[in-house]
């Protein structure tokens, strides 16, 4: 399981990368990746993805780590910051992939800037 959480974590990495910046609109990296990881993690299992796929972590402490102070350490950002709150904000808790638990997806809404 960790290894599979290692892996999935790397290809998640540009995404994780991109939580960070403010595009002048005041949704800055933290409060974005913060936001992210708090609503996953009310699901019951601080996945991202859907029903196909996607990536875990074992808790808040451990999702906010990557996108807040890995993620906004790199200097990405997100292409529309206050977008991906939106849909972070409407997510639904769903089972995602399998067996990584419950999560949300949030689509492309909270892709990083290019």
């Amino acid at each position: 399981m960790r290894a599979m959480f290692i892996a999935l974590s790397l290809l998640a990495l540009p995404f994780g990368a991109a939580a960070c910046g403010d595009d002048g609109g005041g949704s800055s990296c933290k409060s974005v990746g913060t936001a992210m990881c708090a609503k996953a993690c009310s699901c019951g299992g601080c996945a991202f993805g859907d029903s196909s796929g996607g990536f875990g972590f074992d808790s808040e402490a451990e999702c906010t780590q990557f996108f807040v102070t890995l993620g906004c350490g790199s200097g990405g950002s997100y292409a529309t910051p206050d977008a991906c709150l939106d849909a972070v904000d409407a997510a639904q808790c769903q089972e995602v992939g399998s067996g990584l638990g419950m999560g949300i997806d949030v689509g492309t809404a909270c892709d990083g800037a290019e």
